[in-house]
């Protein structure tokens, strides 16, 4: 063999190894064409090599954006607790065009019954949180994890009130580490405006904060 018909010979099998390489990858998952080309060429694979594979790949039909695009938002939606836009996020950051991206469609009153069971899980996880800033929390949750607005609205109907007596229960500790935090600073009126201002932030009822200062026998309200 010649040196430029050995190198055709060694590029020849370099590819198939490539090919064989990214095949096996889709037998086993469903890719996107931008995560196969990434694969690629983390393998050592150059543009034009990698770029003959994925059109091999393509004309074959194992390697299909827009089916990917279908099939991962409809599996990902049935399996985690994110809505549409966090879904297609996913997608944008898979490669995926934009105009696929624009064709995916979502069943709202499916994204309404997700977010109903996320807002229920987290009543759990915020139980001991002042109902207004368990609001806050929740909403944020909802909107952070893909929700739309709309929807994250709807859902804190679905929000429960934490009992009244586990409430008070939290403030009273709140209430005494702020007052070991701010325990160097001179009692008076400075000191309770922070000490309204820390409590408030936490979503606790402000007639509830009075009430607990002025039980406090350190209290001096001068």
């Amino acid at each position: 063999l010649t040196n430029e018909e050995f190198e055709d010979l060694n590029k020849a099998n370099n590819i198939d190894s490539l090919y064989n390489y990214a095949l096996g990858l889709l037998v086993k998952e469903s890719y996107s064409t931008f995560v196969i080309r990434k694969k690629l060429w983390a393998k050592g694979a150059s543009i034009d090599e990698s770029s003959y594979i994925v059109h091999k790949l393509t004309k074959e039909g194992y390697l299909n954006d827009k089916r990917f695009a279908d099939t991962f938002a409809k599996d990902i939606a049935q399996v985690k607790d994110i809505g549409e836009f966090k879904i297609l996020y996913q997608l944008k950051k898979k490669g995926i065009d934009e105009e696929i991206i624009g064709d995916i469609k979502f069943d709202k009153s499916y994204e309404e019954k997700k977010a109903n069971e996320l807002v229920r899980k987290l009543n759990k996880k915020f139980d001991k949180t002042p109902d207004r800033k368990k609001k806050d929390k929740i909403y944020s949750s909802l909107i952070s994890r893909g929700f739309d607005n709309d929807i994250a609205e709807k859902a804190l109907l679905n929000v429960s009130p934490a009992p009244r007596e586990i409430i008070l229960q939290e403030l009273k500790k709140d209430y005494q580490n702020v007052m070991q935090k701010y325990s160097s600073l001179p009692k008076g009126k400075d000191l309770r405006v922070k000490i309204y201002r820390n409590l408030m932030s936490k979503g606790y009822d402000f007639d509830d904060i009075i009430k607990i200062m002025k039980e406090d026998k350190n209290y001096e309200d001068d």
